[in-house]
């Protein structure tokens, strides 16, 4: 979702966890994920997305339980907030939590708040395959000891989307709506295929491989 932001910058915003999944059921809690389209600072637009939702116009009941916060500007440089909101006409509040945060982080954050917490967990599997850590704000290039700690950590391989992510670490792109995995009922297979690639004006195979999760019904 997008919308008009400052100076004309574009405010990209996600509805993550299990609304995003397609788990409408039963959901006490909506996790937004909020960045700029372009690389500048973040200072100040949460501040302002908390106001509107303060405004009487918004048509919401607002409670705040942690507010507007900073979390170590200069080093996560992101902020985050949590309320309670209820939209004018419903009986029952909601948990929100907002974040926002930069740009290149946004794609990391809203795989890892979309979940499932198994589909994470998988992923990062994935990557230490590759020689790559995953988490919430990035994905880096990694050497491990024997016991799989990081001795190194090297260059991060820059990721603007989900199937940015996907396509780094070779894995058939995942719907939201099919992370809903649980424990022993999926696996991840590896597969491969010859492919002609165009080197110095010539064709030459090359074998491709990419995992993909298969669920077992």
């Amino acid at each position: 979702m997008a919308a008009a932001g400052p100076n004309s910058q574009k405010v990209i915003m996600e509805a993550c966890g299990r609304y995003r999944r397609g788990e409408d059921e039963g959901i006490k809690r909506i996790d937004l994920v909020v960045t700029l389209d372009s690389g500048i600072a973040i200072d100040g637009l949460l501040a302002r997305i908390c106001r509107m939702l303060h405004r009487p116009s918004s048509g919401c009941d607002v409670h705040d339980l942690c507010g507007h916060t900073p979390m170590a500007k200069g080093v996560r440089g992101q902020e985050a907030y949590t309320g309670s909101v209820k939209i004018h006409g419903q009986h029952h509040f909601r948990r929100v939590n907002i974040l926002v945060l930069p740009h290149e982080r946004y794609a990391f954050a809203v795989m890892h708040m979309t979940g499932s917490t198994v589909f994470n967990q998988a992923m990062r599997n994935i990557a230490m395959l590759s020689s790559c850590r995953l988490s919430d704000t990035s994905l880096t290039r990694v050497e491990r000891d024997e016991k799989g700690k990081v001795v190194w950590e090297g260059e991060r391989i820059p990721c603007l989307s989900e199937d940015d992510i996907f396509m780094a670490l070779k894995v058939l792109p995942v719907a939201p709506g099919d992370r809903c995995l649980e424990e022993g009922k999926f696996e991840l297979v590896e597969k491969s295929e010859m492919v002609s690639t165009q080197r110095e004006g010539r064709c030459v195979p090359e074998q491709r491989r990419w995992f993909e999760f298969v669920s077992h019904h």
